[in-house]
């Protein structure tokens, strides 16, 4: 059982609602609420529409419905020019030499490098000069890769001098926990939690936490997540921007280092949200 589906079902047992596990690994929860199944799976709720999560998801979509809004990188993305063929119409560069050039004249290193679709940090790169470019462009278009993804995206590097995930509900914020990598170790992959000593860090100062929520607040007044975590980063300048949004949120960092308390606290306002 994965940490959310073990932290809903404390939530559930505390509220005194029936619920039942369909999947061996007891990884699927549904929970009756009157003569409703709402579905959990993994990390996954019901409360987001298909559409937002497909949004969420992709880098270049989420860029453009909210960069108008919100502070965000300069992001660009770029089709695999070897596409199949009913995908031509959406190519702008028809090869990889005039996507790195496009990529150059528009943005200066460094750069991050990384595909549309993604998680884990996995195929992000941080790109600091023409041969990094180079190797990056091929390894996210590698065709035999499993991690390979047809749209490519470029966007401006952000300097940080703090990471953090804010998980909002409705728009509200819930909590906010840094993603602290004082005594880490880069292995690797640029996303912090996948630092080596990583540790997730609940923020329970008030006047950063009023800052996040008012920082997101245009975003969710142009289009509401009924469900998100935002990877908000503080760079070195003060400033604040949104990086991703995710519509499924994992807490086993969090939960590892900071306790389930808040984390089942936050199911038992999802599922009375539910009981409205």
């Amino acid at each position: 059982m994965n940490t959310n589906i073990r932290a809903l079902q404390v939530a559930c047992d505390q509220l005194g609602l029936s619920y039942e596990f369909t999947h061996k690994t007891k990884n699927v929860l549904s929970v009756f609420i009157g003569s409703e199944r709402y579905i959990f799976a993994n990390w996954a709720t019901p409360l987001n529409t298909h559409a937002m999560s497909v949004v969420c998801r992709d880098k270049d979509f989420l860029y453009s419905l909210y960069e108008d809004v919100i502070n965000m990188p300069q992001t660009q993305s770029f089709l695999d020019p070897n596409t199949e063929e009913k995908y031509e119409q959406y190519l702008d560069e028809s090869s990889y030499d005039s996507i790195i050039e496009t990529i150059e004249k528009d943005f200066s290193y460094p750069m991050i490098i990384k595909k549309n679709r993604g998680s884990f940090g996995r195929n992000v790169f941080k790109v600091d000069d023409h041969a990094s470019l180079l190797r990056a462009v091929s390894t996210i278009f590698d065709h035999e890769s499993s991690y390979y993804d047809y749209i490519l995206i470029a966007q401006d590097y952000i300097e940080p001098q703090t990471e953090y995930r804010a998980i909002f509900l409705d728009g509200v914020l819930q909590f906010v926990y840094e993603k602290n990598i004082d005594e880490a170790t880069f292995v690797g992959n640029l996303s912090p939690l996948h630092w080596e000593n990583a540790k997730a860090i609940e923020i329970k100062d008030t006047v950063l936490l009023e800052r996040i929520e008012s920082f997101a607040r245009p975003m969710f007044a142009k289009k509401m997540v009924d469900y998100c975590g935002l990877d908000i980063i503080l760079d070195t300048h003060g400033e604040l921007w949104m990086i991703e949004m995710n519509a499924s949120p994992g807490y086993d960092h969090f939960v590892s280092d900071s306790g389930d308390t808040t984390v089942v606290a936050l199911y038992q306002k999802i599922l009375q949200r539910l009981q409205a």
